[in-house]
């Protein structure tokens, strides 16, 4: 015994239903497929956003990165943070310190016992004076037959005391000449100081500009990368309202 299905015992369509089932089906296959193709040439059509599209197939997940142009302008900007200008504060500050503390404790004194000028003048006039005082001793001596008497020495002693006296009287003029040496050194020192604090300051006002032109740099080279990366994340986000409106 042959057993049939319970299929083949319903009526056969009729056959103006079946090609219209059939036309149907043809047909919803036709839309899906330009349905599938619009969405692939939605994909595929953008040129200049796929760069900033990450697509997963898979998790479907999408995300904006920068473009070339930003991510250039993000990496000169990074380069800049890192070439920022440093002060080393300044050199001569030490030296400065040195010669301010020689200018407000050195103080002028003299002392004559510790001028060799004064010592060199000293002792020749009293080798001079010793000879005077020999020379006016041995005159009066003459005049009393040779013989020394107290009159030959007072002579001697006065001819010595006023040859001595001319190394005193030549002190207040090393004295003026010691005060001249003084203020003279004073004012390099004072000059040494103003050289080289104007040094530093042009140091110091060279850093500024540096760091002033760094500054006005740096704006620039952030507000450039901040604009192209704002221009791709508008970019981004218009795309995929438009991938989205599409599904």
């Amino acid at each position: 015994m042959i057993y049939k299905k319970s299929s083949d015992y319903a009526p056969a369509p009729e056959k103006g239903k079946t090609d219209e089932k059939n036309t149907k089906t043809d047909n919803k296959n036709s839309d899906s497929g330009s349905s599938k193709g619009s969405s692939a040439n939605v994909y595929g059509q953008s040129t200049t956003l796929s760069p900033l599209i990450s697509t997963s197939l898979i998790n479907n997940e999408r995300s904006a990165t920068d473009s070339g142009a930003a991510a250039k302008a993000k990496a000169l900007a990074d380069d800049w943070r890192s070439n920022r200008p440093v002060y080393t504060g300044a050199k001569y500050a030490d030296e400065i310190d040195s010669l301010l503390d020689i200018l407000s404790e050195t103080k002028f004194s003299y002392n004559a016992e510790n001028d060799p000028v004064y010592r060199a003048y000293r002792d020749s006039y009293a080798d001079q004076a010793r000879l005077a005082m020999q020379d006016a001793i041995g005159k009066s001596a003459a005049l009393t037959g040779g013989m020394g008497n107290s009159y030959a020495q007072a002579v001697g002693q006065q001819a010595y005391g006023n040859t001595v006296s001319k190394a005193v009287q030549i002190i207040p003029e090393l004295y003026e000449a010691a005060w001249g040496r003084y203020t003279d050194e004073k004012e390099a020192t004072a000059q040494q100081i103003k050289l080289l604090s104007e040094l530093d300051d042009a140091d110091f006002d060279r850093y500024n500009d540096m760091l002033k032109n760094y500054l006005t740099e740096g704006k620039m080279l952030t507000d450039n990368y901040r604009n192209l990366s704002k221009d791709d994340w508008n970019r981004y986000t218009d795309y995929v309202k438009l991938l989205l409106s599409i599904k």
